[in-house]
């Protein structure tokens, strides 16, 4: 029988050198992962996974790692108005903590390519909430990143959480997973990480040319980017969507 274990960073600090192992680039687009500056500055083995090194873990399949989870404790007063300003907003809130953490943030989910679509997702945010738990949160959040709205760019992203199947259930995958464990849409994170950069930078990334300003569709990106010629800016806001889960014992 295989054996799932759930093994954190301060538990083994190593694990950082075989992350990857489960990355193949299509978890966030490379615009994303260059061009937002919070990410970059906060994202990095000395920070993210050292500081809160008992937050990050990789779940093992037998001697495989086949998933990571990634959150950071953050203080959230419970109300819609009081969320951070999505992923990146989570980020500063976390290293620049003011108040006691009382809420554990969950900001990323990354599953190996040969295990995707077999529920190994759920096990990971599984263990996210026992985590809270453990480290005595009483609420958990996650700034989802929608995994088919990016086939939608046009469309509001209030209006495609909207979106059902013919049973009921939220029409895009990574919202239904996290609904399917009881988890419920808050308010939409209309700029949950901001990615910005010269032209040139921009079309190395994309591999596209921009000939004029305007807004763009490009693949990976929810929404149209913006680019100004004159400013040799482009800009790009990823809208995500808070939901918070029920930890056992809380309402």
């Amino acid at each position: 029988m295989p054996v799932w274990k759930c093994v954190s960073f301060a538990e083994n600090p190593s694990l950082y050198d075989r992350l990857d192992e489960i990355a193949d680039g299509t978890t966030f687009p490379l615009f994303l992962i260059e061009g937002d500056q919070t990410n970059a500055l906060y994202w990095t083995e000395e920070k993210l996974f050292t500081v809160f090194a008992s937050y990050q873990f990789v779940l093992f399949h037998d001697e495989q790692i086949v998933a990571s989870g990634n959150a950071v404790p953050i203080f959230w007063d419970g109300t819609k108005e009081g969320l951070p300003d999505g992923f990146d907003g989570a980020l500063r809130r976390a290293f620049k903590a003011d108040k006691i953490p009382n809420t554990l943030c969950a900001v990323s989910v990354i599953v190996a390519p040969s295990f995707r679509g077999k529920g190994i997702s759920s096990i990971v945010l599984e263990h996210m909430r026992e985590n809270a738990i453990k480290h005595g949160h009483d609420k958990l959040i996650v700034p989802v990143r929608p995994t088919k709205k990016h086939l939608y760019p046009l469309i509001s992203m209030e209006d495609y959480i909207k979106w059902t199947q013919p049973d009921g259930s939220p029409f895009d995958p990574w919202i239904r997973t996290h609904w399917r464990l009881g988890a419920k849409i808050l308010q939409v994170a209309p700029a949950s990480m901001v990615a910005q950069g010269p032209l040139k930078q921009w079309e190395d990334w994309t591999d596209l040319k921009f000939p004029q300003s305007g807004n763009y569709t490009l693949p990976g990106a929810l929404q149209p980017i913006q680019v100004e010629i004159e400013k040799d800016v482009v800009t790009y806001e990823d809208p995500n969507v808070w939901m918070q889960h029920h930890l056992r014992g809380n309402q």
